[in-house]
């Protein structure tokens, strides 16, 4: 008895296609273990549902193929025809990329055509400026420079390395490198001057890449950042996920052995429907830059010389000119070390720099730099649903914009005290800047499934009352997303009771500007009151070793029931609506 595979195959050779069609749909569902290990089948699907219009069940079968085999050209083939009906520019990419890896010269040819047919109807792509900068990293630099040649187009780069006054082997070598462009700075000059020099030294008419010379990418990470480029043309800052260093684009590869990390990490790089998040700011480690935007607000800020909070700055500035800054979360490259060390920057350099950042720009550089992955959890809700959430001192929106990626239909809303920071959420959300305990409320009453309060309700002078004020804006059956610290943790205890001392800081649990606090029982106390159900509590332990001896003692002589209250930093609840 013919598999579905073969049968699928005489109904083409026949040119059969809606016999094809009818019974690859009957039974797809059933047949995707078999896809995922046989790339031929997954181009024979993807045709057949290409070929009857069934675009995002084409999409889906040209992903697992890629997950099966990355380098396989038709699929990037059928990957550009799949663009070719919405973005030709996405289109040309991948017809570039199925050149790249096509060997077979009839079907090169076939590629080609392609290529000139998408050039023909106005399909541009802009070159790519890779600007490396090096400081005594040789080793570093030298898989930097062959990650990049072994993964990207020659015809499509331009290699830019400006060494800053390097004292090991790399000015032994890195001159007598073939197709790189090649500055020695006699001194270390900084990071961000030798980056602007780098950047100015480029052709004209090319993007820029700034990448870090201990970062490397991988295969098809280049592929995909420039697909998210050209995705939409206010795109104008496109950054990467990475495995180590920055905390914001962090995603551990899983494993300390580097080939079995590359191996994960190539799952990462593969089509993905919403890849592409919208964000405050991304790392300068491998930021790539569309040209239009250095014509227009210039090179980076050379205020911060070592390279600290200048990439920051520049997405601000990006911002402010109408660009869109983007984090794709289907572009991972690899990076081996910390630019702290290398430049030597000190805590004393930092908080230069935080006030250069905040003389600027009104704010503090690392405020609301993380979307609160810890709090969607409680979102429950199927992908496609269009949920609609409101949050209260949402920054500038990187918690909302993440629900947007994950819930594409999702419609969302927020509100932020400080005016400077809202203005620049406003850039990239449906945000207004207020006082949540006296505003003029603009939404209109039912309107939202969830009300997010993350680390609000500790600055007002009236919590409840606040929740009693927008409770009239959630729908009957939807939720507050609540987090609160916990005042009882033990680091609060052992200083009242051993040192006598209630010290308040710049952040944490004795914030300078927490004008409530609760512990986990008091807190579900002032939630009831507001007429919420607490539904679901979790706990952020922050990351607080095991407990310790201070916590055992004190647990035994007042007899604590629950001792792990006191190692608790933060509580999350998820309130239901009841009246």
């Amino acid at each position: 008895m013919d598999s579905i595979k073969e049968k699928v195959k005489n109904y083409l050779q026949n040119n059969m296609v809606k016999e094809a069609y009818e019974e690859l749909s009957q039974c797809l569902h059933d047949e995707i273990a078999k896809l995922k290990d046989d790339v031929e089948y997954c181009i024979i699907a993807a045709s057949v549902f290409m070929e009857n219009g069934e675009y995002d069940k084409a999409f889906d079968l040209i992903t697992i193929g890629l997950l099966r085999d990355h380098k396989n050209y038709e699929l990037y083939l059928m990957l550009g025809e799949y663009y070719a009906r919405i973005n030709p520019e996405q289109a040309l990419i991948c017809f570039y990329h199925a050149l790249y890896y096509c060997e077979n010269s009839e079907d090169r040819n076939l590629i080609i055509e392609y290529i000139e047919n998408e050039v023909s109807v106005g399909a541009e792509i802009r070159p790519v400026s890779f600007v490396i900068v090096s400081c005594d990293q040789s080793e570093q630099l030298k898989r930097c420079l062959n990650s990049i040649f072994d993964t990207v187009p020659k015809e499509v780069s331009e290699i830019i390395v400006v060494d800053n006054g390097s004292t090991d082997e790399t000015r032994q070598w890195i001159g007598e490198c073939s197709g790189i462009t090649c500055v020695l700075n006699e001194e270390n000059i900084g990071y961000t001057k030798a980056a602007n020099k780098g950047i100015k030294m480029s052709n004209e008419g090319n993007d820029v890449l700034l990448l870090d010379a201990d970062s490397f990418l991988i295969d098809n990470s280049f592929f995909y950042q420039m697909l998210g480029m050209y995705s939409d043309k206010r795109i104008g800052i496109v950054g990467a996920i990475t495995n180590e260093f920055i905390s914001d684009q962090k995603m551990p590869s899983g494993s300390d052995d580097l080939d079995e990390a590359i191996k994960a990490a190539l799952t990462v790089n593969a089509p993905m429907r919403s890849s592409l998040e919208k964000i405050s700011y991304v790392s300068d480690f491998a930021m790539l830059i569309k040209r239009e935007v250095i014509d227009d607000i210039g090179v980076l800020n050379e205020k911060y010389l070592r390279g600290y909070l200048e990439d920051k700055d520049f997405c601000i500035r990006a911002h402010k000119a109408g660009y869109e800054v983007m984090l794709p979360f289907n572009v991972y490259i690899f990076k081996t070390m910390d630019r702290m060390e290398i430049y030597g920057i000190s805590d004393e350099i930092i908080e230069e720099y935080k006030l250069i950042f905040k003389d600027e720009w009104g704010f503090n550089g690392e405020y609301s730099g993380r979307a609160r992955n810890e709090l969607l959890s409680f979102i429950e809700e199927d992908y496609n649903t269009p949920i609609r959430v409101l949050e209260l001192g949402c920054a500038m929106g990187n918690t909302l914009n993440r629900i947007r990626r994950l819930w594409p239909n999702a419609r969302v809303c927020g509100v932020e005290y400080d005016r400077e920071v809202a203005e620049v959420g406003k850039t990239m959300l449906d945000i207004v800047q207020g006082d949540v305990e006296t505003m003029d409320i603009p939404y209109q009453e039912g309107q939202f499934d969830y009300i997010i309060c993350a680390d609000v309700l500790e600055h007002l002078r009236d919590p409840q009352k606040t929740i009693e004020r927008f409770m009239p804006y959630l729908k009957q059956n939807g939720h507050f997303i609540v987090s609160l610290p916990n005042i009882r943790n033990r680091t609060v205890i052992e200083l009242l009771l051993i040192d006598g001392r209630f010290d308040y800081g710049d952040d944490g649990i004795l914030d300078r500007t927490h004008l409530r606090f609760f512990t986990k029982d008091t807190a579900i106390e002032m939630l009831r009151r507001s007429g919420l159900e607490v539904e679901k509590i979790d706990r952020n332990y922050n990351n607080a070793s095991e407990p310790a001896e201070f916590v055992e003692k004190i647990s035994r002589e007042f007899d604590v029931k629950d001792k792990d209250e006191l190692r608790v930093f933060q509580y999350y609840f998820l309130c239901k609506r009841v009246i």
